[in-house]
């Protein structure tokens, strides 16, 4: 699995908010240490697999949380997890549909259920 890092590239000021950038530290922390991964970027969106890898993961997230199970998932088999830098610019046009309270703790309850052999 290829993740685009945005912590590895370039990234405009103000195109992460300050709290979703200390939740995804947090949630970087507990991926990595739970997973035994290396990851600087769990919650990215950009990711490419091939067919069998996407297969493979049979996922089951419908939202926010599904970049966080296909890394999980992907650790757990065994597949290499690459990340590549990219370029990351401020949201333009439309607002975020986020919500940083859900989607956390959706995250986070996919991690715990993940640590607890539940996924």
């Amino acid at each position: 699995m290829v993740v685009g890092s945005r912590l590895r590239g370039t990234m405009e000021d103000g195109a992460i908010t300050w709290l979703n950038e200390i939740g995804n530290g947090f949630f970087n922390f507990l991926i990595n240490s739970s997973f035994n991964g290396n990851i600087t970027d769990s919650q990215s969106g950009y990711r490419a697999l091939n067919r069998k890898a996407i297969e493979s993961l049979n996922l089951s997230s419908t939202g926010f949380e599904v970049e966080t199970e296909m890394t999980i998932k992907a650790l757990k088999q065994g597949l290499k997890v690459k990340e590549v830098p990219i370029t990351y610019s401020m949201r333009r046009g439309t607002p975020s549909k986020l919500n940083f309270v859900k989607a956390g703790s959706s995250i986070l309850k996919t991690i715990i259920n993940s640590s607890l052999g539940r996924f």
